[in-house]
């Protein structure tokens, strides 16, 4: 999504559409979000564009997930941001995750409903850091968000009791549920 309006808003970059989405719903019309990745791009093997360069030297804010999940973009963050980069999925707890022999922190955060409660607690509280004067429209859009993920969780919940406990069986061709097998 490209920025778009009053120049005075400030400018918030996410690395990934999970973000991307969570900072359109806490941040609203206050912010001017770009997102770096489309629907369907894998943040483990994309590769900036230079249009992506400009949007993180010009951001106030870089939200990453963070633990590696989008390598190529952190190290773009790094070297190019002139504003506050935070890694908000690092917020929560990671579990194991074996790497090519090593045991990393499973970045795949978001797969469970509470994870993402904590992710949107977290970029409520990068945005209210970013621009205090909006403090109360960053909490109680928040709030609604963090609402509907509980709403979410409990239904998740539900729905996975209606599966026989001996038929609960996840098939992926991804390690990437990890944090949703462990939650339901």
């Amino acid at each position: 999504m490209a920025p778009t309006g009053d120049v005075t808003r400030p400018r918030v970059v996410a690395s990934s559409t999970m973000l991307q989405d969570l900072t359109a719903r806490v941040g609203g019309t206050r912010i001017r979000l770009t997102g770096l990745m489309a629907p369907g791009d894998d943040p483990h093997v994309y590769e900036p564009v230079p249009r992506d360069t400009v949007a993180i030297e010009k951001a106030d804010l870089v939200l990453l997930n963070g633990y590696h999940l989008e390598p190529q973009v952190i190290r773009l963050a790094e070297s190019n941001a002139r504003g506050r980069v935070a890694a908000v999925g690092e917020k929560v707890k990671p579990l194991p995750f074996a790497q090519a022999g090593a045991t990393v922190p499973d970045p795949h955060v978001w797969g469970s409903a509470k994870n993402g409660m904590v992710i949107v607690e977290a970029i409520r509280d990068e945005l209210v850091r970013l621009s205090p004067g909006d403090r109360a429209l960053f909490t109680a859009n928040a709030s609604i968000e963090l609402n509907r993920l509980r709403r979410l969780d409990a239904w998740i919940a539900r729905q996975i009791q209606t599966i026989p406990a001996d038929r609960r069986h996840l098939v992926t061709t991804h390690d990437a549920f990890q944090y949703f097998a462990q939650a339901y």
